[in-house]
């Protein structure tokens, strides 16, 4: 190769992508070399190929793995090794003599994501190094707590993957640096870097911060939680297991790592950013005028800011579902053990909301054009409204609902759904009001042309009118329907009314905002638009000059109109705004970090609390009798139904319309029935199950399968009289497990319970035999009702 030849620029780009895969064989090459290496001294079994655990899977042929293993690493290495040192020596080579090759994109592009990568090795790896490592230390002496099988392997293989990934995570972290020392890194190859250590930087901060969260919520829960309010239910484990504290100290001693990892990510990628921002040079420039470190700090307040409001809404619906009776501590919980969550995470999401907003105002106050700074500012005040205004439209929604119910005497939502609209209401009210009296303070015709408005005042339209088109179509559909069944149940008016009050929300969102953007609309047009501005166009100019100074001198000279901004030679995009490949490089990046954060913290904030399953009812008292299935001639079926016993239950299977009828012995009151019902999915069906019966009069509950209520209803077959007792009941979730129903039955009172609670109480003599028998009968038309226990117990 010529010494002054200059590499064009596809050379270049095969010369990094072969570099590129090359350095990852060289990685985990090294790295499953040392693995394989220490496995063999410490006589332990193979933990599998690092980097690629699907490769060898096989782990009965043990000396056969190895040298499988060891042949593969070295042979990595064999072919890696050379091929890198190749590729990567003449592109560097080649930008050593070219200053627009060594800040060209391509360039940035294969440091940078090596940099990521190997980062993200040394993240995840040091760990799992570091978890074994304490685990053995503090947890291994305690009873009924297992290690890791062969733990002192898995910990050296880690710890292997760690120190290979650290040395070209280091080295490739030299080149860059040495790139920005010796020209000004701008355009795309900024961006590039900017993307992968700002995603470095947040990945960090969320590993760190959910995991402290997880912590004290765990060290609440046993420190605080118990000493105020000590659980009184039963407690789970086997004879000579390890007790609630040992378990702490594990729980505890598994969140260490995330923590420290997490941090040390964090303060490695941003400090060094930090840095940079404050220097009064070009380079500074380019840092402060990143677009990904902007979307990196907006995606932290926002993230902070829904974490922070979810947390306060949990905290003020515990509060509020004991305001409305329920007991301040029963067996499994209690109102100081459900502030653990609520106050664990408000804790550590507070200051990252309250810190990330001041480097909002600090960006917006460093801008030198105000339109930038307003863009900033509005950015923020607008996202946060956006959410506190869905908080507020659901919450409200949800309390007018609930109090129709009640007033309609059908008010079957427990206290816990009641208390968090009313949640919703208390924190997502002030949240949208604080941010929209901001944005109104400020108003002016530059805000009201601002486009974060705008997007803003569309989207609670488009909202609220598709809610009221929903909604209110619904509510329509159910008053036709039973206009033309000339008939109208209570059930149909309480329909009616949830749908007329979520539409009537959903409208009044709509015509606020129509509003507005009217008024907006009205100011706008009444104002001239301002002559539009002469259009910019960016162009590169290579002008030759002892200096950056006297090259500025020259072009003000040649250019008196001129911006002139150093800009990189390589991208040729100056301050032209973000390029394609930062957007679709900053898409990506963000679809991952919001899978990153799914994956840990949307099962925590969106499925139930771990918690015992429900009490099961009457198993104090004396059973009387077991139903058992395996006697045929109780059963009778007509139509579509049909009865299967073969797996130890009562299986009623519905290919078509169709009628199941079972009979059981006779029972003198008091007793208390219980079933244990399955319900599996896409099944239509009813439930009747008469627990007193006297000629055509009984009494039963119904139940049906594609319904959450349960009722109590009064038959007469001779008359076909059919009346609900009370009123019908929702039956608490159960998850997708069966639903355990209890009748108490002491003439003339009957008790329902569903899941261990008391839905109906009701006193009854219209049916008033000494004993009579239980049966059940079933009708529908798809899928199965399973009756999977039934038996009856003394009254208790």
């Amino acid at each position: 190769m010529e010494e002054g030849r200059t590499l064009p620029a596809v050379q270049r780009a095969y010369l990094y992508i072969v570099a590129l895969v090359a350095i990852h064989m060289v990685v985990l090459a090294v790295a499953n070399l040392l693995r394989v290496g220490a496995e063999i001294t410490m006589n332990a079994p193979s933990g599998g190929f690092t980097g690629l655990p699907f490769v060898f899977n096989d782990f009965n042929r043990a000396r056969d793995l190895y040298r499988e293993q060891a042949s593969l690493a070295i042979a990595l290495l064999a072919v890696g090794g050379p091929a890198w040192w190749l590729s990567f020596r003449a592109a560097d080579r080649a930008a050593h003599r070219d200053v627009a090759a060594r800040a060209s994109a391509i360039r940035s592009f294969y440091l940078h994501l090596v940099i990521f990568v190997t980062a993200l090795l040394v993240f995840g790896y040091g760990q799992r190094t570091l978890t074994l490592f304490l685990q053995w230390t503090f947890v291994g002496a305690l009873p009924g707590i297992l290690l890791e099988p062969a733990w002192s392997a898995r910990a050296a293989g880690a710890a292997a993957m760690v120190l290979s990934a650290a040395g070209a995570l280091l080295y490739h972290v030299r080149v860059s640096l040495a790139d920005r020392r010796a020209t000004l890194i701008g355009g795309r190859a900024a961006e590039v870097r900017h993307l992968a250590l700002y995603g470095l930087a947040v990945i960090g901060l969320l590993f760190a911060a959910f995991s402290t969260g997880f912590t004290l919520q765990g060290l609440w829960d046993r420190v605080i939680a118990d000493a105020i309010a000590p659980q009184s239910g039963p407690t789970f484990g086997s004879p000579g297991g390890p007790t609630r504290d040992e378990n702490l100290v594990a729980q505890l001693i598994g969140q260490i790592p995330p923590i420290l990892s997490g941090v040390a990510l964090w303060l490695g990628t941003w400090l060094p950013l930090q840095r940079g921002l404050r220097q009064p040079t070009a380079d500074g420039g380019v840092e402060r005028r990143s677009v990904i470190r902007k979307l990196a700090i907006y995606f932290i307040v926002g993230l902070s800011a829904i974490v922070v409001l979810v947390s306060t809404t949990f905290g003020a619906a515990a509060v509020i579902q004991r305001l409305l009776g329920d007991p301040y501590q029963d067996q499994t919980t209690s109102l100081v053990r459900d502030l653990g969550f609520p106050i664990s995470f408000t804790i550590i999401f507070a200051p990252l909301w309250l810190f990330h907003r001041r480097a909002v105002e600090a960006e917006a106050a460093r801008e030198s054009e105000l339109a930038r700074a307003a863009a900033i500012r509005r950015s923020y005040t607008y996202v946060v409204a956006a959410f506190g205004l869905a908080m507020t439209a659901i919450g409200t929604a949800g309390t007018v609902g609930v109090l129709g119910s009640q007033l309609l005497g059908m008010n079957a939502h427990p206290k816990g759904e009641t208390a968090t609209y009313l949640a919703l209401v208390l924190v997502g009210l002030p949240a949208w009001g604080f941010h929209w009296w901001q944005a109104q303070r400020r108003l002016d015709e530059a805000e009201r042309r601002a486009p974060q408005r705008r997007a803003y005042l569309y989207l609670a339209v488009l909202g609220g009118a598709i809610g009221l088109l929903v909604f209110g179509s619904a509510a329509l559909y159910r008053l036709l329907n039973a206009a033309l069944a000339a008939d109208f149940p209570l059930s149909t008016w309480h329909d009616i009314w949830h749908f007329t009050v979520d539409a009537a929300v959903a409208g009044t969102v709509f015509a606020f905002h129509l509003r507005v953007i009217r008024a907006d609309r009205g100011v706008t047009a009444a104002t001239p638009v301002a002559e539009a501005a002469p259009a910019v166009f960016t162009y590169v100019v290579r002008v030759p000059a002892p200096n950056a100074p006297a090259a500025r001198a020259r072009l003000a000279a040649a250019l008196p109109e001129a911006q002139v901004t150093p800009a990189d030679a390589a991208s040729g995009e100056g301050d032209g705004g973000p390029s394609i490949a930062a957007i679709a490089g900053t898409v990506i990046g963000a679809l991952l970090l919001v899978f990153l954060v799914a994956s840990f913290a949307l099962p925590f904030f969106f499925s139930p609390q771990s918690a015992p399953p429900p009490p099961r009812i009457a198993m104090a008292t004396k059973p009387i009798w077991v139903a058992n299935f395996a006697e045929p001639s109780t059963f009778t079926t007509t139509g579509g139904a049909s009865v299967d016993t073969r797996a130890g239950y009562l299986v009623l299977t519905f290919k078509e319309a169709g009628r199941a009828t079972i009979t059981f012995p006779e029972f003198t009151p008091p007793f208390m029935a219980v079933a244990l019902i399955g319900d599996p999915p896409e099944s239509d069906g009813t439930l009747i199950w008469r627990v007193r019966t006297a000629g055509d009069r009984s009494i039963a509950v119904r139940l049906n399968t594609s319904t959450d209520y349960i009722e109590l209803v009064y038959e007469d077959l001779a008359s076909g009289i059919t009346e609900v007792l009370g009123h019908p009941a929702r039956i608490p979730a159960t998850n997708g497990g069966p639903i355990e129903v209890a009748v108490l039955v002491r003439t003339p009172i009957y008790s329902v319970f569903a899941n261990g609670q008391e839905l109906i109480n009701v006193a009854d003599d219209r049916v008033t035999a000494t004993s009579t028998p239980l049966s059940l009968s079933a009708s529908g038309t798809t899928g199965a009702i399973v009756l999977l226990e039934l038996r009856v117990h003394e009254a208790p």
